[in-house]
């Protein structure tokens, strides 16, 4: 969702069978982010953690990702 959050409502619809046209899929995105107000939707800014996060919770979450060993967290920046 970070990196391309239309590439991934598309992956999310055809795992389900859902068909969307691509153009369809980016205007509702767009009316969701329009109003910030009405909608409660949490912003993925890259970086964010380095800034919010202190050194130790950094860590923390960097092992708990070794849990994970076949997962790619590089898009996390991991």
């Amino acid at each position: 969702m970070i990196e391309n959050k239309s590439a991934a409502i598309e992956r999310i619809l055809n795992f389900y069978g859902i068909a969307a046209p691509r153009e369809e899929i980016e205007r509702q995105i767009a009316l969701t982010e329009s109003d910030r107000d009405k909608n409660r939707i949490n912003k993925g800014v890259a970086g964010r953690g380095r800034t919010g996060l202190s050194t130790s919770q950094r860590e923390a979450i960097i092992r708990l990702s070794t849990y994970f060993p076949t997962t790619d967290f590089n898009c996390l920046g991991l």
